[in-house]
């Protein structure tokens, strides 16, 4: 009984290491290893909207940070190059001075990535590849 409660064990971790970003070649790519960064701080520009990237991309991964985040702060990400038309990802910010990374797994958007922020203290950064 403890043997197959071992190996049970075993393969339970196993498989919560799929998930896990970074641990096997699939998930390599878009965690650790993105083609170009793009940043946005509310802190150096003073503005609550930015434009990350200019034209066709395809996003790993966005992350959100701040020094002085509060709960329910959040970021509206566009596929655009303004704030117009449907939103395309939202992160929220679950608690104050809390990051959250969300992996994309190259979504595409099609004309460039714009954030807004309810927050100039928030500060976004995209992972993506661009030809």
């Amino acid at each position: 009984m403890r043997k197959k409660f071992g190996l049970m064990i075993i393969f339970a971790v196993a498989l919560m290491l799929l998930y896990v970003p970074g641990v096997f070649a699939g998930s390599l790519f878009y965690a650790d290893n993105p083609s170009e960064l793009a940043s946005a701080g509310g802190l150096t520009s003073g503005s609550s909207n930015a434009q990350l990237v200019t034209g066709q991309c395809n996003v790993q991964s966005i992350t959100v940070s701040g020094i002085a985040t509060t709960a329910d702060d959040y970021v509206l990400i566009y596929d655009g190059t303004d704030a117009t038309g449907d939103v395309k990802v939202e992160v929220t910010i679950p608690t104050a001075s809390e990051t959250v990374s969300i992996p994309l797994n190259d979504a595409v958007f099609g004309t460039g990535v714009y954030a807004v922020a309810n927050n100039t203290l928030l500060f976004v950064t995209v992972g993506y590849t661009q030809d």
